[in-house]
């Protein structure tokens, strides 16, 4: 028992070891945005990096935009904490990062949100943001303006819980989708495997960081909310 026991020890810290891999190489030089699927028009775009930009310089908060060609085979939440994870977004000490992850082939989204802003986005907020903003403009083919009115969303809510005001965001311009059905999505718990991607971005938050990031992460223990079209 106590070979099995020693084993299954040192199984769990080698897999903790390993570094945490992004599904696909995410290029985040411009700033918040990695649009792997070229679902993102450039007018859209560009707002959204305007207004993400002035959101982390305000507030310190990151939201990563991603799109993927592909979730190979993997669920999107947990691709969403790994993307949370590896590019360690939001602050470091403070994990005030969100993920907006979209996968077109597979139809399915998420909104990951890391513990520093759970009470800014919890979950309530986050199912209504995917359901009545993003996931109607999905469903008609138009995912650039989902993307953009999702990242919006969470852009105004942040901004308006550390009581700043953007100049490069109006709140009133939003476009806002109707929801004609009932949510397709699925919210379970925090997948067991999480927990040691929680404690590695806690240890190793000083790590290499990627883009415009303040090199936080901690993903994996705050909410979200999951939805397919």
């Amino acid at each position: 028992m106590k070979k099995v026991i020693l084993g299954l020890f040192l199984l769990i810290f080698t897999l903790i070891c390993l570094p945490v891999q992004a599904l696909e190489d995410l290029n985040f030089q411009s700033g918040f945005i990695s649009d792997n699927a070229k679902v993102i028009n450039q007018q859209d775009y560009e707002a959204m990096n305007k207004f993400l930009w002035e959101l982390h310089n305000k507030t310190t908060a990151d939201i990563a935009v991603v799109t993927v060609t592909s979730l190979q085979g993997e669920d999107v939440k947990d691709v969403a904490i790994q993307i949370g994870n590896k590019y360690k977004v939001g602050a470091k000490g403070k994990n005030n990062g969100a993920v907006l992850l979209v996968a077109p082939n597979e139809r399915k989204a998420r909104i990951e949100v890391a513990p520093g802003l759970m009470n800014v986005l919890p979950e309530s907020v986050d199912e209504d943001i995917m359901d009545n903003t993003m996931i109607p403009f999905f469903k008609s083919g138009d995912y650039s303006k989902g993307i953009y009115s999702g990242a919006a969303k969470m852009t105004t809510i942040i901004a308006n819980s550390y009581n700043v005001q953007l100049t490069t965001l109006d709140a009133t311009t939003i476009p806002q989708g109707q929801n004609n059905g009932a949510r397709n999505g699925n919210d379970g718990a925090i997948p067991f495997w999480a927990w040691p991607f929680i404690i590695i971005g806690g240890l190793f938050s000083g790590r290499r960081r990627y883009g415009a990031f303040g090199g936080g992460g901690g993903f994996g223990g705050g909410c979200g909310s999951s939805g397919s079209w």
